[in-house]
């Protein structure tokens, strides 16, 4: 909370974007910059009762990983690059700095996932090959692995807090659409678990977002 007083400071006003066709919907306003600012998505999240879904940190430029994959084998995956290593350091930053009570922190098993979680730096994480992208398994298993991270979205954090999953961008655009086929690198989604199983998605927060909402100079993200 003391850190989004910052804001003024900085000479930012801020209000939620939600994506087009989500009901309630705020009319986005940009700063001297130019940039949309999303302080009410940040502040929302202050308030906890939320799932945010991350796309893993930056990767080594012209790694890949090494099928068939043994996610025993680290060497045979993509790894965080130092770029990555700093965002994933600086959203952890950003997300305490904002007051965002954090839950729990479920990450794909493959290493640049994993790595990005224990960069966030939370208390704890955990990681499952359920949750892992591999280019190389059956139709059949896709679908799983598509189906455990719907289900991980749609189940609503302990009350005031927030839950993140540290996931693919393949994964999750089989989950939520090709619209989420321009997520960047630590972008989140920000989802809502309803009754029933079902969720809907609020709003989406990139690192620039971060920078104009929290101010980076404080934050070092």
């Amino acid at each position: 909370m003391k850190r989004l007083r910052a804001v003024v400071a900085c000479g930012l006003v801020g209000v939620g974007l939600a994506l087009a066709g989500t009901s309630g919907a705020a009319t986005p306003t940009s700063d001297e910059t130019g940039r949309t600012v999303k302080a009410e998505t940040i502040q929302a999240l202050t308030r906890g009762g939320y799932v945010i879904v991350v796309r893993h940190a930056t990767t080594e430029f012209g790694e890949v990983d090494m099928y068939p994959l043994d996610l025993a084998n680290a060497s045979a995956q993509r790894t965080l690059s130092d770029l990555g290593r700093l965002e994933a350091r600086g959203l952890g930053k950003a997300l305490k700095a904002a007051g965002v009570p954090v839950g729990r922190v479920y990450a794909s098993a493959l290493r640049r996932a994993a790595e990005t979680a224990e960069y966030l730096g939370f208390e704890s994480w955990a990681t499952s090959v359920d949750l892992a992208e591999d280019a190389a398994a059956a139709p059949e298993e896709v679908a799983r692995r598509a189906d455990v991270l719907r289900h991980l979205m749609a189940i609503a954090p302990a009350p005031g807090t927030n839950n993140i999953i540290v996931a693919h961008k393949p994964n999750i655009i089989r989950v939520l659409g090709e619209a989420m086929a321009s997520i960047l690198p630590v972008e989140m989604i920000i989802v809502q678990p309803l009754p029933g199983g079902r969720m809907r998605v609020v709003d989406r927060l990139t690192k620039e977002d971060w920078r104009a909402a929290v101010c980076a100079a404080s934050c070092g993200f």
